[in-house]
């Protein structure tokens, strides 16, 4: 087995890899989307309760409601450091799959190079051999025939010399 076909093997099995990580990167920018957009929605939710917190407070309403709302926009604020916290590890796992996917494509993309020097390489020694098949061809018919010329000339000229050769009779 000629050299580009065995590491077409190898090719193969690298362009897969980097197919895995591509897709593992797409759902890592998908996951940290998700995360995003729940941090926007938590935070937008907070600004509007806050929002209704100053009118309330500017409605004089009671103590005890005016107390709920400022417990639960703590709580809320927990939610949003607790999706903070979620947004920083999805981009960290994006990162590394961006880095994975990188380093993956980089090896893909040289093992590719390769099997095209090596496919030329093969191809261009195959030419050559077919070049001197061909010259070694040319060869041996061109020598065949300068023997068949000279086989046509020799016996011209022994028949013209046989009738006064020095044979004894």
């Amino acid at each position: 087995m000629k050299r580009a076909k065995q590491l077409e093997l190898v090719q193969r099995a690298t362009q897969h890899a980097e197919r895995d990580r591509a897709e593992s990167l797409v759902r890592a920018e998908q996951d940290l989307g998700a995360c995003e957009m729940k941090l926007a929605e938590l935070t937008r939710y907070r600004a509007d309760y806050e929002l209704s917190l100053g009118e309330a407070e500017g409605a004089r309403q009671d103590v005890t409601r005016i107390r709920d709302f400022q417990i639960f926009l703590a709580r809320l604020g927990e939610a949003i450091e607790q999706q903070r916290m979620l947004v920083e590890r999805a981009r960290a796992r994006r990162d590394l799959q961006y880095n994975n996917w990188r380093y993956t494509a980089q090896r893909a993309r040289a093992v590719g190079t390769l099997a095209k020097r090596w496919q030329t390489e093969d191809r261009r020694a195959g030419e050559r051999k077919e070049q001197g098949e061909a010259d070694e061809r040319a060869q041996r018919a061109a020598h065949r025939g300068l023997n068949q010329l000279a086989e046509s000339d020799q016996p011209a000229s022994t028949q013209s010399g046989s009738g006064q050769s020095g044979e004894v009779r």
